[in-house]
């Protein structure tokens, strides 16, 4: 059973190896976008949360929210976000870009919340 379990593990490294190289993308701008939309029924401007949204809308609201903020802490050397703003913002930011640019949903997620940041936060050149 053992060996059973070490070879599926192993044939999964692979196949997901193999989808890397061939440039698969896990999450994309789509999958982002459904996410965002849940995160702006239940938030609010301002971070205020809208009562009502099933637990379903709840968890992809926050699943956003954390995807962006993971995918923002990743960024920090290219991203000049001042301290003040808080993950809501980071995360309304995105949610923003997304439906402002339709054309870009077919790139992968991480590349989209970095665009976003980093036009929403620019560095400043010296």
């Amino acid at each position: 059973m053992k060996k059973f379990i070490g070879g599926f593990v192993l044939l999964l490294v692979a196949a997901q190896s193999r989808a890397q190289a061939r440039g698969f993308i896990y999450v994309n701008g789509n999958a982002l976008a459904k996410q965002a939309a849940a995160f702006d029924k239940v938030f609010e401007l301002g971070g205020r949360i809208r009562e009502g949204q099933s637990s379903q809308t709840q968890f992809f609201a926050g699943l956003f929210m954390g995807y962006v903020s993971a995918v923002a802490d990743t960024l920090r050397e290219k991203v000049c976000k001042p301290a003040e703003v808080s993950a809501g913002q980071a995360a309304s930011v995105v949610s923003k870009y997304l439906k402002d640019h339709p054309e870009a949903l077919h790139y992968a997620a991480n590349e989209i919340v970095d665009v976003a940041l980093k036009e929403a936060f620019p560095c400043s050149e010296k």
